[in-house]
């Protein structure tokens, strides 16, 4: 037989079409509650406390309080002084 007229050989796969990839758009990363809190942190540099940071974010200070004291935990920052956080 000439290279052009081989026949065909089955797969297995008659009538199914292949997968499509579905594609989501991009959406923006928005950062937790404890990520915007230390960022706010970060960017100061003479420090700041919990009501600045109250000021800024617009979060509850119980809030607050609980993701300065986790990050203090974790060591991503520290106090200055009393009720004053700096980034480590």
């Amino acid at each position: 037989m000439p290279k052009g007229n081989q026949p065909k050989v089955s797969t297995g796969r008659v009538g199914r079409k292949a997968a499509t990839k579905k594609t989501f758009p991009e959406t923006k990363k928005t950062n937790t509650l404890f990520e915007t809190v230390v960022n706010v942190v970060r960017e100061s540099k003479k420090g700041v406390t919990v009501a600045m940071i109250r000021k800024k974010t617009g979060f509850n200070e119980t809030q607050i309080r609980n993701v300065v004291y986790r990050a203090r935990q974790q060591g991503k920052i520290k106090n200055k002084a009393r009720g004053i956080y700096i980034s480590c």
